[in-house]
């Protein structure tokens, strides 16, 4: 029979052991309950939070693009001009094009502001005798646009979108037309289209490697063919939201048939520009 103080210090050696297994089950299963709660309350699978549906993304798009091609053409006088090599428009510039979009289920708004202005210096009439003349093309301000998403699956999202062009091409020379040249305007662009992404997890704390791509054409209005393609990566979500970089090409088309004044008479023309670039794109999703 264990005696008063032998059964005391077999109790206390019970209690030691169990203080020292119980910490070393919880040393051994937090880094286990710590993957599965990355950001804690900010863990949007947190019941805690409450989120009400609403979706949003800001972009910011460094981009840098020039006139590929292009070219105005006068058939009463047999003329066709190039933006390049007639008028000069060769340089590339960078811009900073601005996105919002906000929604709730599969339907979104998005405004853009994408200012584009590309200027050519020559001589009139190309001579190099003649006064110093300029060329300007201009594609800048507010686009209003909504999107429907009729596949958000497995990580991939398609759907249809509609735009329209708050602003005009406009394109002014001095250089191949005498009595100070002229000013020529295409009328605002409404396009349809349609929108792809599609993300892979690369990491379990929720880095992924995304791409996405948009095509939009014209209905009415100045003839409008723009596509962009881009890829890159994309941080874990929170209830902070989640961010994304990546790198893309862009290509934009106008196109559109003007009257213009040429010695004193009106004749019709026709005119095309292609603009291009690359861009590097910041994005923020919530």
């Amino acid at each position: 029979m264990l005696s008063i103080a032998g059964y005391g210090r077999w109790s206390g050696r019970r209690c030691l052991l169990a203080l020292a297994l119980g910490l070393l089950f919880f040393g051994w299963e937090l880094p286990k309950a710590a993957a599965q709660d990355l950001f804690g309350i900010g863990n949007p699978g947190s019941p805690y939070i409450f989120f009400s549906g609403i979706e949003g993304e800001a972009r910011i798009t460094p981009i840098w693009m020039q006139v590929s091609s292009g070219k105005q053409t006068v058939p009463a006088i047999g003329a066709v001009w190039h933006l390049r090599d007639t008028f000069a428009i060769r340089q590339g510039h960078f811009f900073l094009d601005t996105m919002l979009k906000v929604g709730a289920r599969r339907i979104f708004a998005r405004t853009h502001y994408e200012p584009r202005e590309f200027v050519g210096n020559t001589n009139f009439m190309n001579s190099p005798f003649a006064s110093e003349a300029q060329a300007r093309l201009e594609y800048s301000g507010l686009r209003i646009g909504g999107d429907v998403d009729l596949l958000r699956r497995f990580g991939a999202v398609a759907g249809i979108d509609i735009d329209y062009d708050l602003y005009r091409p406009v394109f002014s020379e001095s250089i191949r037309t005498p009595g100070g040249g002229k000013k020529i305007e295409g009328p605002n662009a409404l396009t349809v289209g349609f929108h792809f992404g599609y993300g892979r997890l690369i990491s379990p704390y929720g880095l992924a490697v995304v791409c996405d791509g948009r095509s939009r054409w014209s209905v009415s209005g100045t003839q409008v063919n723009d596509y962009e393609i881009g890829g890159g990566l994309r941080g874990p979500d929170s209830m902070l939201g989640a961010w994304a970089v990546k790198f893309g090409y862009r290509q934009t088309s106008l196109e559109f048939p003007r009257p213009q004044m040429f010695s004193g008479l009106a004749v019709s023309t026709h005119f095309e520009a292609v603009m291009s670039g690359w861009y590097v794109q910041f994005n923020f999703f919530y």
